[in-house]
């Protein structure tokens, strides 16, 4: 702001008006840079979240309904990609946990705290990019992935017999590259073994010592193609699903309802 410098008199900045013969800035907005979180109500760019009301550009979230391009957060509350905080405020890099506050770098574990690399998902709502799932059985093109069993174009999974492509996971434990998530914690890279501790090239073997190439059997030995999964740990690619805990990149689940995009699901709708 240029200013004006008056005869006798203080300098004058041009387009305020004098208060009594002193010119007096006035205050107005406070502009926070280039990211910050309150609980109550935030007008911040680029990235913002509260629990109430939300402004968010490119991203926002709110507590009941949602309906994001592109990402949405769970009823907690979290807005992802690039930044994301909580309900308690919580900025993290790159993505953020979940309600039991993990960070995970770069993507962020659910309740049993598994870190997959670079997709996961968790046992309730589980969120597959491009598109969401939810707990029941819900049918989206063109990923989906729900607890009882869906079957979708272009890939699958179901509780019992599931056929994913490109990587496959058993009952026990198997860790595909490049992912891994197992019931008992075993991550191979980049191949996996059974339960009877069995390490196949380039793919996973069944608890049973199967040797499927270039797939994986499942516990009846089942070959499908181009791969398969079991009920329990799945790995595949480029998304995972497992029935326990896995939180999806570059999204995020939470243990109730997500919407990620394109799609979107919230608790009242």
């Amino acid at each position: 702001m240029g200013c004006v410098h008056r005869a006798g008199g203080p300098l004058k900045p041009q387009g305020e008006e004098d208060i009594h013969g002193i010119a007096w800035p006035a205050l107005r907005f406070v502009a926070l840079a280039p990211l910050t979180s309150s609980r109550d109500s935030q007008a911040l760019a680029p990235l913002t979240s509260s629990r109430d009301s939300q402004a968010l550009a490119p991203l926002t979230s709110r507590e009941d309904s949602q309906a994001l391009t592109p990402l949405t957060s769970s009823r907690d509350s979290q807005a992802l990609a690039p930044l994301t905080s909580r309900e308690d405020s919580q900025a993290l890099t790159p993505l953020t946990s979940s309600r039991d506050s993990q960070a995970l770098a770069p993507l962020t574990s659910s309740r049993d705290s598994q870190a997959l690399a670079p997709l996961t998902s968790s046992r309730d709502s589980q969120a597959l990019a491009p598109l969401t799932s939810r707990e029941d059985s819900q049918a989206l093109t063109p990923l989906t992935s729900s607890r009882d069993s869906q079957a979708l174009a272009p890939l699958t999974s179901s509780r019992d017999s599931q056929a994913l492509a490109p990587l496959t996971s058993r009952e026990d434990s198997q860790a595909v590259t490049p992912l891994t998530s197992s019931r008992d914690s075993q991550a191979l890279a980049p191949l996996t073994s059974s339960r009877n501790s069995q390490a196949l090239t380039p793919l996973t073997s069944s608890r049973d010592s199967q040797a499927l190439a270039p797939l994986t059997s499942s516990r009846n030995s089942q070959a499908l193609a181009p791969l398969t999964s079991q009920e329990d740990s799945q790995a595949h690619t480029p998304l995972t699903s497992s029935r326990d805990s896995q939180a999806l990149a570059p999204l995020t689940s939470s243990r109730d309802s997500q919407a990620l995009a394109p799609l979107t699901s919230s608790r009242a709708s």
